[in-house]
């Protein structure tokens, strides 16, 4: 394999600008389970990069024979490299640039599902990577990321998901409002989560296809969305707690969401 000995050359240049600013259409990846997930998942690479000391170990040369099973290439950096690459306090000596974009919302639509999961204003990376990974592990059939949420391709929601997000569908839409407008014509319920006005989930009728939309924590969804709802839910809770975060409040409306829709 080649050997990349110094942090100017262009290859780390290349994976460092699309792990701090991003680059539309990549995605950065640092760490043995993300850059696994990915390549299992058929996701393109575009350069993987492993320190020495991390090809010799048993995970390294997994993620070699993994490579090498899909055709891809690989190449050796320095740990000084790796240093000036790293955006981890434990770094392990693997990464990787992937080829990976949104949806659109036309290829959404296009697909078969029972439940979308839409976030209106939720800014944490860790929440909208948690949610994403939520919504894959219950079967969820894709995640839109409406205005104010934290990118997709931001390395906290990529390494939140842990790989999730190379497993389900993930949309990013700037006129949420106008997309559940357009759902709510093919005959879907928009259930909104509003901790003020809205009923627990046992008392809401999914029906057969849904867009459950969760807003941000401190302020919820916003009022254009408000106003698309068929109907809003809350958790109950007992009195001395407030609420919960936006990554725990999905999971459990998400659950509650997918198993009421399979009732059916």
């Amino acid at each position: 394999m080649n050997v990349i000995a110094s942090a100017r050359n262009a290859a780390a240049r290349e994976y460092r600008l699309v792990a701090q600013k991003g680059v539309s259409g990549k995605v950065a990846l640092e760490g043995a389970r993300l850059v696994r997930d990915a390549i299992e998942a058929r996701v393109q690479i575009l350069g993987l990069y492993l320190t020495e000391s991390f090809a010799r170990s048993a995970a390294g040369g997994e993620i070699l024979s993994l490579a090498r099973a899909a055709g891809m290439g690989a190449t050796l950096i320095t740990e000084r490299v790796a240093d000036s690459m790293t955006h981890t306090k434990t770094p392990q000596g693997v990464f990787a640039v992937a080829r990976w974009a949104p949806l659109s919302e036309q290829d959404l639509l296009r697909l078969q599902f029972h439940t979308l999961v839409a976030l209106d204003g939720v800014g944490d990376p860790g929440n909208v990577g948690t949610i994403i990974r939520t919504s894959a592990a219950l079967g969820v059939g894709g995640v839109v990321l409406g205005p104010g949420c934290a990118s997709p391709s931001n390395p906290k929601v990529v390494r939140a998901s842990m790989g999730a997000m190379f497993r389900i569908p993930v949309s990013e839409l700037r006129d949420l409002s106008g997309f559940l407008a357009r759902v709510r014509r093919l005959g879907m319920a928009v259930v909104v989560s509003d901790p003020e006005s809205g009923v627990p989930p046992d008392q809401i009728q999914f029906g057969e296809r849904a867009v459950l939309v969760i807003g941000a924590e401190a302020r919820g969804v916003s009022d254009p969305v408000a106003h698309l709802a068929t109907a809003q839910v809350r958790i109950p809770m007992a009195h001395d707690v407030e609420s919960l975060n936006a990554g725990a409040a999905a999971a459990i409306l998400i659950y509650e969401a997918v198993r009421n829709i399979g009732a059916h």
